[in-house]
């Protein structure tokens, strides 16, 4: 059957482009923990009454942790002349920020911090983590620190080197690496033993990414970042991230809807949808479509709602990752005065954001109402 191109999916459509990406939707902790954009930025579009009900769009998560040493995550203090409360209440020079158009309203240059952060007009500039490195091999270590410039929900980072002169101050030895380009957060930062500087890295920007259950759509390596008298360069690990596979298979099936009376002129309909994940990797997330008539009342688990843009509507349903192969059956309620008039039967499946379907032939199905 032929993709449902009627006023709703339309009108839907423009609305989980423009909207869903900048909201959080209450529900149930660990849907919606799961259920968000991969990269969220911008300002909160004015519709977002009607996207609260939807929850967000799908996070696009990435493969597990990668590298070979995870270990020192969290703020390491040591063999150094320059204490983490004297950062924590210090001058910094920072260099200038990179990457999201954001981040150009973060603090820089010579920047007063209080208790470990600088509160901007614009933006929060905080400490996340200071470690110990020796990186010009002179017998003292200097502080590496991370640095995280939040802006409304956009969180831009640095990690810079730093060392007290001869005078007492502290001055800044140089920009280990900045948000750039595909390199998104820094997750740890680390000391090696020949003084250089690892850093556990991600490609997503959001500001849980270091804290996110491992995926098949989560990547994070390690990078070794050296100081050659003049700048840090990388000397070791990737250099770039690689493309992830982005197609996927979702298949949906559905019961017969079976309707009973709920006397005062209501009857109630119950259904089973089930979406099946045909793919070999595992599917971020779905949405399930059901065209209903209009003042239904929909009931029903993973977010399921009523829409109802201009003359149509719908029971919208989205659900949490499906592993490669497997299946979720969906049980659906319909309330409905018993005289009203059934639109389309039909039930369709869409893939998250930024995914494609490789078999939509299978993304709908037709089912029979009785009585």
């Amino acid at each position: 059957m032929s993709d449902l191109r009627d006023p709703l999916i339309d009108a839907f459509a423009d609305l989980r482009g423009g909207v869903a990406p900048h909201v959080t939707t209450p529900g149930p902790a660990d849907l919606y923990r799961r259920l968000d954009t991969r990269h969220r930025r911008g300002k909160v579009a004015a519709a977002a009454v009607v996207a609260l009900a939807v929850a967000g769009t799908f996070a696009v998560l990435r493969a597990g942790l990668g590298g070979d040493d995870t270990s020192g995550v969290g703020t390491q203090t040591g063999n150094t002349e320059t204490s983490l409360e004297q950062l924590a209440e210090s001058t910094l020079d920072l260099p200038a920020w990179r990457g999201d158009a954001a981040a150009n309203a973060c603090a820089s240059g010579p920047t007063r911090f209080s208790g470990g952060a600088y509160r901007g007009p614009n933006g929060t500039v905080t400490i996340q983590q200071v470690t110990d490195v020796d990186v010009d091999h002179d017998g003292v270590k200097e502080a590496v620190i991370h640095l995280n410039c939040t802006i409304q929900d956009a969180v831009a980072f640095q990690v810079v080197a730093v060392r007290l002169d001869g005078s007492g101050a502290l001055r800044t030895v140089g920009q280990v690496a900045a948000q750039d380009g595909d390199l998104r957060a820094v997750c740890s930062v680390q000391a090696t033993v020949g003084g250089a500087v690892k850093l556990l890295v991600s490609d997503d920007a959001r500001p849980d990414a270091c804290t996110r259950p491992p995926s098949n759509q989560i990547v994070t390596h390690w990078r070794t970042y050296t100081w050659d008298g003049g700048t840090f360069r990388q000397t070791a690990g990737p250099t770039t991230f690689p493309q992830l596979p982005t197609g996927i298979d979702l298949a949906v099936r559905a019961s017969e809807l079976t309707f009973t009376d709920l006397g005062g002129g209501l009857r109630r309909g119950t259904m089973t949808v089930t979406v099946r994940n045909n793919s070999m990797i595992e599917a971020p997330g779905w949405w399930v479509y059901l065209p209903v008539p209009r003042n239904a009342v929909v009931t029903g688990g993973y977010g399921c709602v009523y829409l109802s843009p201009g003359d149509t509507a719908a029971a919208l349903c989205i659900g949490l990752p499906l592993r490669a192969g497997a299946e979720l059956a969906l049980t659906i309620t319909i309330d409905v005065p018993a005289n009203v008039d059934w639109p389309q039967r039909v039930v369709q499946v869409w893939p998250p954001d930024d995914y494609t379907d490789s078999s939509v032939g299978n993304n709908d199905t037709e089912y029979t109402v009785s009585p």
